[in-house]
């Protein structure tokens, strides 16, 4: 079945908590597993299991967004989107850490839109950016199973990494999917 919208739609959320919710096979046209939008502020977004939905998570014209401990994994070509703007359309202080976010078609599981102050991506499992992340943000300590085509190994983040054959002790059973560090 395809379905149309997001399978959670929050719009002037705050000081509030998404917490583990299981949104799967949420398809088709701006099909979001979770949207935070609308002058959302102070919330966190932490362990939910978002599966195949045309983007995981969207965030836009929202601030001091955290997502943390969640699990993203989509065949789309991007995962978590943090959408940019203009004036009071950006989406300001996202923070983003301890997640796995995997199986992006263009190796661009996480993108931050143009104009976004005061991003950060740390400690996260990701098959890669999909915008350069030292214009938009500042990223340490991610280890990327893949790069999007804007990204070069020599100029990731501070103590990031990229996972290459045969290290599969990185994860706690590689063998069936379980890429927990």
């Amino acid at each position: 079945t395809t379905i149309y919208g997001s399978g959670m739609f929050v719009a002037g959320l705050t000081n509030s908590r998404i917490d583990k919710n299981t949104i799967v096979n949420n398809n088709g046209i701006h099909a979001n597993g979770i949207a935070v939008y609308e002058y959302s502020r102070d919330c966190q977004v932490t362990g939910d299991y978002l599966v195949n939905a045309q983007y995981g998570l969207a965030i836009q014209a929202s601030t001091n967004i955290v997502v943390e401990r969640n699990l993203l994994s989509t065949s789309n070509s991007r995962i978590l989107v943090n959408y940019g703007g203009t004036g009071d359309r950006t989406a300001n202080y996202t923070i983003v850490r301890y997640n796995t976010i995997l199986n992006s078609t263009a190796h661009a599981s996480l993108f931050n839109g143009a104009n976004n102050v005061g991003f950060v991506a740390e400690n996260n499992v990701l098959d890669g950016y999909g915008a350069d992340p030292a214009a938009v943000g500042y990223t340490s300590n991610n280890l990327f199973l893949g790069l999007a085509w804007t990204q070069r190994e020599p100029t990731l983040g501070v103590k990031e990494y990229l996972y290459k054959n045969g290290q599969e002790s990185f994860f706690v059973d590689y063998a069936k999917g379980d890429y927990r560090i």
